[in-house]
């Protein structure tokens, strides 16, 4: 199985993500930066895949009466 190719959008998304240094359009048509970037753009891919959702914190219907007094200006 083949990896799939990494369009040059997703290239420069990966340059700017790793705050690369230089022009992205320009650093991005190196060879070795390409490869170095498709690289840590799959594994990203892959780490995101793998994690898990973040679980939500509070219920939405739960009623925090300690900031609810805290606002109240009366």
């Amino acid at each position: 199985m083949t990896a799939r190719r990494i369009s040059k959008a997703e290239l420069i998304a990966e340059f700017l993500r790793v705050k690369g240094s230089g022009r992205p359009e320009e650093q991005v048509e190196i060879p070795a930066i390409r490869r170095k970037l498709a690289r840590s753009r799959r594994a990203f891919l892959r780490e995101q895949a793998r994690r898990q959702p973040a679980r939500p914190r509070l219920d939405p219907d739960f009623i925090d009466h300690k900031r609810r007094q805290a606002n109240d200006l009366d």
